[in-house]
């Protein structure tokens, strides 16, 4: 298995990047804490950026791949299971939907390096490792929580599942 390597990215940058997604999404479709991922690929982004693309395809043509991001064609595509569980708010789902969205804003245009898995990448240059930061700073941003908050708040104000709640007050030190 390869991994990708890709331009170095902050925290910092990333967080800034998924807070500008939730100030478009809040323009567009109202303030919600609850992110509107469905929407925003369905509809949103094409609005915005003519070239995009989001396709659903059935298990059988994505294989064990929940979610791919072509920076070829400027094209998302989910399985047709993950796009159904997260419109019936699936937080496993919906952070598929969000970290595909990051690979599309962070990694489409840049120069993509593949590497050997026996080499380790450094954090903020793995590829998984900034579109995972970024759906969790979009689905559960940092503004938004409080030293009051816990597992079960964060699940159910922001949608997202059990373990990526538990991450996130980890990280962010609650």
């Amino acid at each position: 298995m390869n991994q990708v390597k890709v331009k170095a990215r902050s925290i910092k940058d990333i967080r800034e990047l998924a807070n500008l997604v939730r100030a478009i999404s809040t323009k567009l479709n109202g303030e919600q804490d609850r992110f509107p991922i469905v929407t925003f690929l369905e509809k949103n982004l094409g609005e915005i950026d003519e070239d995009f693309s989001f396709g659903v395809l059935s298990k059988n043509k994505m294989g064990n791949n929940h979610g791919l991001t072509d920076p070829r064609d400027n094209t998302i595509l989910i399985r047709e299971d993950v796009y159904f569980n997260a419109i019936n708010e699936n937080g496993r789902d919906r952070f598929t939907m969000a970290h595909e969205l990051g690979h599309y804003l962070m990694h489409t245009r840049d120069e993509l390096v593949f590497t050997r898995n026996q080499i380790k990448l450094k954090s903020y240059e793995d590829s998984e490792w900034q579109a995972n930061t970024f759906a969790s700073e979009l689905l559960m941003p940092e503004y938004l929580i409080t030293k009051d908050d816990n597992i079960f708040t964060l699940m159910n104000r922001f949608g997202v599942s059990k373990s990526a709640a538990k991450v996130r007050l980890n990280k962010l030190g609650y």
